[in-house]
């Protein structure tokens, strides 16, 4: 089966986007019971409720950007290189929408990319999520700015970037450490409330920047009533 990612051979992500649905569902059966049986219990998963959808579905993509200013997800093994304009063909639609117009800022904004090897440069990460409510949460991943002006500029470029694309909200992310991470900086709200909101089976969630939510809302929906009927 022709894998469905327009990158397979050099994408670092997805691994099994060239078996059917099916024949993944059954591989992971047999590395589950083969892990129990390896540790030597007893207990055995007897099946893997499919997801109710397995394409366009996902609801967070943490986008690297590299020191020549390419967006888009990593090479295979090449962890300081990205694959220029490469979204994923399990994003919501709404992830692209805004995948394109970040990787249209990033390149017009002025600002310095970060070199993974010499840890310089300012943009590190665009993360991008969505819910099925239609909002969406840009937070741009930087560096610590060098100086006030670099601040300046960054947040003026940021409001900008908010007022063109437009998203629910737009959060600003400081990474501290030499840490390759997209996650646990120090955020600035630049517009918006700070977070998104999402509805599940009549309950409600309130998404932060920095939040576990399931990847998934629709397998969220089935796991919350499998959950619900024990």
């Amino acid at each position: 089966m022709p894998s469905r990612c327009p990158h397979p051979d050099v994408c670092g992500s997805c691994r099994w986007s060239h078996l059917p649905y099916e024949t993944q569902l059954q591989q992971k059966i047999s590395d589950i019971n083969g892990s129990f049986k390896l540790k030597g219990l007893t207990i055995r998963c007897p099946e893997i409720l499919p997801s109710p959808v397995t394409s366009r579905y996902r609801n967070r993509m943490d986008f690297a950007i590299d020191f020549e200013g390419r967006v888009g997800l990593r090479q295979k093994g090449k962890w300081w290189r990205v694959i220029d304009n490469h979204t994923c063909f399990i994003a919501d639609p709404s992830i692209e929408q805004q995948f394109s117009r970040v990787r249209e800022w990033v390149r017009k904004s002025g600002l310095s990319y970060y070199d993974r090897k010499s840890h310089e440069g300012l943009l590190r990460y665009a993360v991008i999520r969505c819910t099925t409510t239609g909002e969406t949460m840009v937070t741009i991943v930087t560096s610590p700015p060098r100086d006030g002006v670099e601040e300046r500029q960054l947040k003026a470029a940021l409001r900008k970037f908010g007022s063109h694309a437009r998203p629910t909200t737009t959060i600003w992310s400081v990474n501290q450490s030499l840490g390759d991470v997209s996650h646990e900086g120090t955020l600035t709200i630049i517009d918006g409330l700070g977070w998104i909101e999402e509805t599940i089976n009549d309950y409600h969630y309130r998404i932060t920047p920095n939040a576990f939510f399931q990847t998934n809302s629709h397998a969220a929906a089935l796991l919350q009533t499998t959950v619900l009927e024990f």
